[in-house]
């Protein structure tokens, strides 16, 4: 079974070397450059039309690292992983990363820091009960601490305690992403 497994990679790498003149063949589909593939989002769209990411845990050694998979078609005639595709077969999955977003939204944390911050009450919402039960016994380090923490929290510097983002509210002007790939504001 070994010497199967030699002969055949040794077949391939004489073929691949062989096929110096024949542009495209034995390469990875990954190496196609800009122009060589489209790509489609394996995400969903809510009733509104607006993309939600589908993130998911795609690596089960790192859970804390989020991702989603796009498909990726070689265009037709372009020859990579041992295959010539035809537009429509999907040659490789690129991962994109993306960020856990929390379900502590910065508005409120930033408005808690500004009027009860003095009592700890942004450090429990954020999910710190120790450093906000210090902030309640010490009067908010005696207002130098709620200072700080204004500051900090309208950075974005200190994060919820579950290690994802804040949600953050968008009001502005909105794209709409039709099935043929069409792009229009919406009015």
């Amino acid at each position: 079974m070994i010497f199967i497994a030699a002969m055949t990679k040794a077949w391939q790498l004489l073929i691949c070397t062989a096929a110096i003149f024949i542009p495209g063949f034995c390469r990875d589909c990954q190496d196609l450059r800009l122009g060589q593939y489209r790509c489609e989002d394996e995400r969903t769209t809510n009733t509104v039309g607006n993309f939600v990411e589908s993130c998911e845990v795609l690596d089960k050694n790192r859970p804390e690292e989020y991702a989603w998979r796009i498909l990726c078609y070689p265009a037709p005639g372009i020859s990579c992983n041992d295959k010539v595709f035809d537009g429509e077969t999907v040659g490789f999955n690129y991962t994109v990363t993306c960020n856990k977003k929390s379900e502590k939204s910065l508005e409120t944390a930033l408005l808690l820091s500004i009027f009860l911050g003095m009592f700890g009450v942004d450090r429990f919402y954020l999910g710190y009960p120790a450093i906000g039960l210090l902030k309640l016994s010490t009067f908010g380090f005696m207002l130098v601490g709620q200072l700080v923490d204004i500051i900090l929290i309208a950075t974005q510097v200190v994060k919820p305690a579950d290690g994802g983002d804040y949600t953050v509210d968008y009001f502005g002007a909105r794209m709409y992403h039709s099935p043929d790939n069409l792009s229009f504001p919406v009015p």
